[in-house]
């Protein structure tokens, strides 16, 4: 029996009022399967002096972009029991439900749902050798929307981390026996390798580090002729940035370093945070000992004493130079 059109209308309304309520099936799964992909990695910090250690904070960043969540909870117990491929900071990833997201920033590993429900997997990426080549570095002065600015100056900047009698640039050759070279970048608006970006805010209305950090490195030219190409980034904050930033932090691995304004200019500081970008953790033993080791950059030794960053000099050592390869992510 055919159904007649009077019909077929007083029907279709009810089918509509049906679909407003329910989404479909697929709008559903696409909504429970929704997932953040990112790479395992590290933020390594360094105190000022005088101040405690921080520990390394555990995150999971996207590829190519700053966003990430803290990796919360016992993270080698978690890959002991959710995979049997080895993890490797900068080369493993996550593929995390954001169901499970605290706050959208936290995953809780010690979740028995983590272990369940996050795809683990290995990117596919070229290895550097960390000890040769060439590589363009571009420090980046921070300055608040109140003028308030890092205690040197572009020139001043620049001549410390690339041209001094001790300085970055110097220190990695030195270490490398010249395989390892930072230079600096180069570009209409970098002077002596180094440029000055304006916040929208005044210093103290930022909540932390992170958000500085996003806004600073959005603010650098992408035009080339204005900034040529390259690989490391050096943030340099002023002192009032303290509130959250004690001394310098750093990806490990990664492209991006952030100092609190003298640290920047320090050369010590700077080896020792783009050893972190190259891959190095910190040199010592065991959870409260994390710069034991003296003799190496990556541990207790070399820092110079804040007044005179001309002295102080230290390399990395034996077990660090011995680790040939690391992913730059």
């Amino acid at each position: 029996m055919m159904i007649q059109p009077s019909r077929i209308y007083s029907i279709l309304p009810i089918f509509v009022i049906i679909a407003a309520c329910y989404p479909s099936a697929a709008r559903i799964v696409e909504a429970e399967q929704r997932m953040f992909d990112c790479t395992v990695l590290q933020i390594a910090s360094m105190p000022a002096r005088g101040e405690p250690v921080t520990p390394h904070q555990n995150v999971c960043k996207k590829n190519n972009d700053e966003s990430y969540i803290n990796l919360d909870g016992n993270i080698n117990e978690f890959f002991s029991k959710a995979s049997s491929s080895p993890f490797e900071m900068g080369w493993t990833q996550l593929s995390i439900p954001t169901s499970l997201l605290i706050d959208g920033m936290h995953l809780n590993l010690d979740d028995p749902r983590a272990s369940e429900t996050v795809v683990i997997s290995r990117r596919h990426s070229r290895r550097i050798g960390h000890r040769t080549g060439t590589w363009n570095v571009l420090a980046v002065r921070v300055i608040d929307s109140t003028g308030d600015s890092p205690t040197k100056s572009k020139r001043q900047l620049g001549t410390d981390i690339f041209d001094d009698s001790f300085n970055l640039a110097n220190s990695a050759h030195a270490c490398s026996k010249g395989q390892l070279r930072f230079r600096a970048a180069t570009g209409d608006a970098v002077v002596n390798g180094v440029i000055d970006v304006r916040l929208s805010k005044s210093m103290n209305s930022y909540r932390n580090d992170y958000e500085v950090r996003n806004e600073a490195l959005s603010l650098i030219p992408k035009d080339l002729s204005a900034v040529n190409d390259y690989t490391f980034t050096i943030l340099v904050l002023p002192d009032s940035s303290k509130d959250y930033l004690s001394g310098a932090k750093a990806w490990l691995p990664g492209k991006v370093s952030w100092f609190r304004d003298m640290y920047g200019s320090d050369p010590t500081y700077l080896l020792h945070e783009l050893g972190h970008n190259l891959g190095h953790g910190h040199s010592g033993y065991g959870q409260y000992n994390d710069y034991g080791d003296p003799t190496c950059t990556m541990g207790g030794g070399g820092y110079s004493n804040g007044a005179n960053d001309d002295i102080g000099k230290m390399c990395f050592n034996a077990a660090k130079v011995s680790q040939k390869e690391i992913v730059i992510t």
